[in-house]
């Protein structure tokens, strides 16, 4: 049962208007790997950080005194001031990498990354901006907008006056908006939008199920769907574009009323207008027609165009419809009907790496540059020879070092590096729980016609050891431990790969 930690910020209202020196706090508390926190504030700025450590740091200052409560698996520390007068300060928050976090504010902006457990944040009068979250996130606020970013789960996001943004997630989302436009670049399995006066602007990539509904806004939409979608878009009053790439499997069912056009530019199938006159429709099947997309407007337009397909979105494939259990990567994709015993030869591209933000920021220092350029050179060359190895044991492959048509493309990349106690000479004595942590992403593709047979996404730490465990820092140490996660990498990946 996972350990809570109320964290809370109680001001006290003095009866006296004098000046009032500022009191800091600074306090750092041992806590399990997945511990709940709870923050509160109505006045001032929340930064939270997932970290490393089995330990929850929290540093803030005020006007005035505040109390702490401690117990022995729970901290109260409540910033609700009574005196909206009395400002707080920036509040910071480190909390271990698998932490739920639950956040509510007033007159406060709240940022929030690397926190892999659920989140929920719920804001009035303040900004939310949250990335490299995963599992569960909730987004909420009132007179502010919602960016989020590099996420992945399920994904509620609300605002009201405020603007929704969301990039480079992948799962499942729900999104609402009073007041404010939503842009949303992702692939996303399920989408379910509405804004009341504001518009939708969507690019997705093998999306399964989308709703979405706008009032007064327009809605401009660009997806590439996945086999058998079902897609519904409605506007009262907005004009509504819709785009897919000509490779498309769909039925279409376009509706409008009072009189408003649709403009074919997919199809040269003709606009008719309905017996009584009241609106147009148009019906067609583009190739088999095996998804279903339906499109309403009451008093607006709408347009349905063609548009480019993305590389990813080549990939005419379910994440489980081919009976693969992909539940070890964050996101999985293997084409069907594509097996790794059709290949015989493979290419690795030499692999990309690159470190996180928090990283460079922590260790921005001259000796640390040529420690990062030799942790890119050495970690890319023990990934590509980790995924060669499983590749000639498991699939009999061999590995070439030229493309050619009939060779299969393997593109890896480690992508938000984080060694949490980097070497630059031999052993140090600092003790630490987690190595670090780093994302994959690796695509397949034919080399022949550059089409993409699978991709595997995954963010995930390196070994981590027991809560109650802390090992010397050492260089070899670290390598080991990234090995062993680039295993597991190559494992799963080539598992897949043969079981299509």
């Amino acid at each position: 049962m996972k350990s809570i930690f109320r964290i809370c910020f109680l001001l006290i209202v003095l009866a006296f208007t004098r000046q009032v020196s500022a009191v800091s706090i600074n306090e750092v508390t041992d806590s399990l790997s997945d511990v709940s926190v709870e923050i509160r504030n109505n006045s001032g700025n929340i930064l939270v950080q997932g970290w490393e450590n089995n330990q929850v740091k929290i540093s803030a200052s005020a006007e005035e005194g505040f109390e702490l409560k401690r117990a022995l698996d729970n901290i109260f520390f409540n910033a609700n001031s009574s005196d909206i007068s009395k400002k707080l300060h920036d509040v910071e928050v480190f909390v271990p990498f698998q932490s739920d976090v639950n956040i509510s504010a007033v007159d406060a902006n709240v940022r929030i990354s690397e926190v892999y457990g659920d989140v929920r944040v719920h804001t009035i009068n303040g900004k939310i901006n949250a990335s490299q979250v995963s599992k569960n996130i909730h987004l909420q606020t009132v007179n502010g907008d919602v960016t989020l970013s590099d996420a992945s789960g399920f994904m509620s996001l609300e605002t009201i006056n405020g603007s929704i943004n969301a990039k480079s997630t992948h799962g499942e989302m729900n999104v609402s908006s009073v007041g404010g436009d939503v842009t949303i670049d992702s692939t996303l399995s399920n989408l379910n939008a509405s804004n009341v006066s504001g518009s939708i602007d969507a690019t997705l990539n093998k999306v399964k199920s989308l709703k979405m509904n706008t009032v007064e806004g327009t809605v401009d939409v660009s997806a590439v769907l996945r086999e058998s979608a079902n897609v519904s878009v409605e506007s009262v009053k907005g004009d509504i574009e819709f785009q897919v790439p000509q490779e498309t499997s769909a039925k279409f069912r376009v509706n409008t009323f009072e009189g408003k056009e649709i403009l074919n530019d997919i199809t040269d199938h003709e606009v008719i207008s309905v017996p009584d006159g009241s609106g147009k429709e148009l019906r067609f099947n583009l190739n088999s027609g095996e998804s279903l997309v339906q499109i309403a407007s009451l008093s607006g337009s709408v347009t349905l165009g063609l548009a480019s397909t993305p590389a990813m979105a080549k990939m005419d494939l379910e994440e489980f419809d081919a009976g693969l259990d992909m539940s070890f990567f964050d996101v999985g994709y293997v084409r069907p009907g594509f097996n790794l015993s059709q290949y015989k030869k493979v290419y690795i591209k030499d692999p990309t790496v690159e470190f996180s933000e928090r990283w460079l920021k922590k260790f921005d220092t001259t000796q640390y540059v040529s420690y990062s350029n030799r942790i890119k050179k050495d970690y890319g060359a023990m990934l590509k020879e980790v995924l060669a190895k499983r590749l000639v044991k498991e699939a009999d492959i061999e590995i070439v070092d030229q493309r050619g048509d009939d060779v299969l493309v393997l593109l890896p990349s480690l992508q938000n590096v984080f060694i949490t106690n980097p070497e630059t000479a031999g052993i140090k004595h600092t003790l630490f729980v987690y190595v670090g942590y780093a994302a994959l992403e690796l695509t397949v593709y034919s080399d022949k016609d550059q089409e993409v047979l699978a991709m595997f996404i995954d963010q995930r730490d390196s070994k981590k050891l027991g809560s109650q465990d802390h090992a010397v820092a050492l260089r070899a140490k670290n390598e080991r431990s990234f090995r062993s996660l680039f295993k597991k990498w190559a494992k799963q990946a080539v598992k897949h790969l043969q079981e299509n």
